[in-house]
C-alpha cells in the first residue's frame, strides 16, 4: 500500500502546491504477467511535483449609461 500527500498555499493571485506520491517510498508491484518473477513490473518510487499558479480574476466591465 502506498500513501500520497498534498499541501497548498494561496496568497493573493499566487498559489503554490506540493504533491508527493508514494510518500514512504514503499516497494510494490503494479502488475504481474505469467508465473516468472522476471515479468513483474515494479511501481514508481517516491516522487514529487511542485506547481506555482497565477490566478487571474477579471473584473466585470461597467456599462456606460
Amino acid at each position: 500500500m502506498t500513501a500520497d500527500a498534498a499541501a497548498w498555499w494561496r496568497k493573493g493571485p499566487y498559489a503554490v502546491q506540493l504533491n508527493v506520491y508514494n510518500l514512504f517510498d514503499a516497494g510494490y508491484i503494479v502488475s504481474a504477467h505469467g508465473s516468472s518473477p522476471n515479468l513483474n513490473m515494479p511501481g514508481a518510487p517516491r516522487n514529487a511535483m511542485l506547481s506555482l499558479s497565477l490566478i487571474h480574476i477579471s473584473e466585470p466591465t461597467r456599462q456606460e449609461a
